[in-house]
């Protein structure tokens, strides 16, 4: 308010416009959602999945692969985005 009281007084003003601002809710209560900035940081993890893949094809495993129902390269494919890790 003390800005457009300031910029009023100067003859300065050129548009006083109140707007509503809609905010994200949560579906469920209706109450809106706080969203709060964080530092992120992200990598490309191509190069090392392939060297990854690549060290895993000498691992020799001491436990049965089928026990969890995959084994570890089962789990990886080459169409997989690796910034977007799938889980099991």
């Amino acid at each position: 308010r003390a800005v457009l009281d300031l910029l009023r007084a100067r003859d300065r003003l050129l548009l006083q416009h109140d707007y509503v601002h809609s905010y994200p809710c949560d579906w469920r209560t209706g109450t809106p959602v706080i969203q709060r900035a964080t530092m992120q940081w992200f990598a490309s993890l191509v190069d090392l999945q392939e060297r990854a893949l690549r060290e895993l094809a000498d691992v020799d495993e001491v436990t049965d692969p089928t026990r969890h129902g995959h084994t570890v390269p089962a789990t990886q494919s080459a169409d997989t985005d690796p910034t977007h890790p799938t889980h099991p």
